[in-house]
């Protein structure tokens, strides 16, 4: 099957989940039970004051400050 992107992995199962460590002054101190991968790059650019152009996912606002 094709899992569009995802290396032949199926993302909505469990064992196919990583961690997410996050730490700075911009960071809440919280966590968060899943993040998708697909959240990390809007996450990081929001961070940073990029803005994103043409991004899949969402900014993860919950762990922002």
């Amino acid at each position: 099957p094709n899992f569009y992107g995802a290396h032949g992995h199926d993302p909505k199962l469990p064992v196919m989940s990583a961690t997410f460590i996050a730490d700075g002054p911009q960071i809440a101190h919280t966590t968060i039970r899943r993040m998708r991968n697909l959240d990390g790059a809007p996450t990081i650019m929001q961070i940073l004051g990029v803005r994103p152009h043409a991004v899949d996912g969402d900014v993860r606002r919950e762990i922002l400050r």
